[in-house]
């Protein structure tokens, strides 16, 4: 075989190797922002039948604690108990954003990033909870526990435990 064929197989097969590996890499990224989205997508057509959801029946795997963080509630003990490292998320201190955090044993956590204009966290709703039956309740307008809720933005969910 000559060089220039040679030359040319080579670069033929590094440049399929390299958009296979960007290909997967991309993959592995987006995986997490794809689950993310269809949770999102499951509490909000259950919110929106039921008016309320088990935040259990939103996920398939096993989960020991749950986090519902606002901003600037990530403490560093809060980072080293979920992270397992002093772990800081882009958004943490962003008051645009609430967060939805699944610890998970022996595997990385669960994080779901909630926009404050669609939905708001209810102020009374806690930061955590090992309750297996633990639920968001949507709050409407008009009603008492609508106080906590910010009466320019129409959905406003509340973190129920037993």
């Amino acid at each position: 075989m000559s060089r220039l064929k040679f030359g040319c197989s080579l670069f033929g097969a590094l440049l399929v190797g390299a958009v296979l590996g960007l290909a997967l890499a991309v993959y592995w990224i987006s995986l997490d922002n794809w689950s993310a989205s269809a949770w999102r997508d499951r509490f909000e057509k259950s919110i929106s039948e039921k008016g309320e959801v088990k935040l259990a029946d939103l996920v398939e795997f096993e989960w020991d604690k749950i986090f519902v963080l606002r901003p600037y509630d990530l403490t560093l003990s809060m980072k080293i108990e979920i992270f397992g490292s002093d772990k800081d998320l882009w958004w943490t201190n962003d008051q645009r954003f609430w967060t939805v955090i699944y610890r998970r044993p022996m595997r990385s956590p669960f994080v779901i990033r909630m926009c404050y204009l669609d939905w708001f966290l209810h102020r009374r709703s806690g930061r955590w909870s090992s309750d297996t039956t633990a639920r968001f309740e949507l709050i409407m307008p008009y009603s008492t526990e609508y106080e906590g809720c910010n009466p320019n933005l129409k959905r406003c969910v509340l973190l129920k435990v037993r």
